[in-house]
């Protein structure tokens, strides 16, 4: 089951990307709004949509930012999955501080 979760910021969308992802979506989440293929979730309801994805997918997926296993996913707009949003929020820092000195170099 292949799903692209991508975080914008209030809204979090969700493309399944095969049928047993599709399958799962119609079994476990109720109507949301569509644009295309992509579903649209409120940001609040998105960690347990991921929870359930993990849960389906039955293997350990690790933080991004600290390599331990996620128990809840938090997303950002690069698709990485962190195990909390302090590790998303620390990762997004940090390529700030990498791109700002990438362009004081250049």
């Amino acid at each position: 089951m292949k799903v692209e979760i991508i975080n914008h910021g209030s809204l979090v969308s969700f493309y399944p990307l095969d049928d047993d992802a599709r399958e799962w979506w119609d079994s476990n989440v109720a109507e949301c709004p569509m644009l295309g293929d992509r579903y649209f979730v409120e940001a609040r309801y998105a960690a347990d949509i991921c929870n359930g994805i993990n849960a389906e997918l039955e293997e350990e997926i690790e933080c991004t930012w600290c390599g331990g296993e996620c128990y809840t996913t938090y997303a950002n707009r690069r698709n990485e999955l962190f195990c909390s949003k302090n590790h998303r929020d620390a990762s997004n820092r940090a390529l700030k501080r990498f791109l700002s000195k990438s362009e004081e170099i250049a």
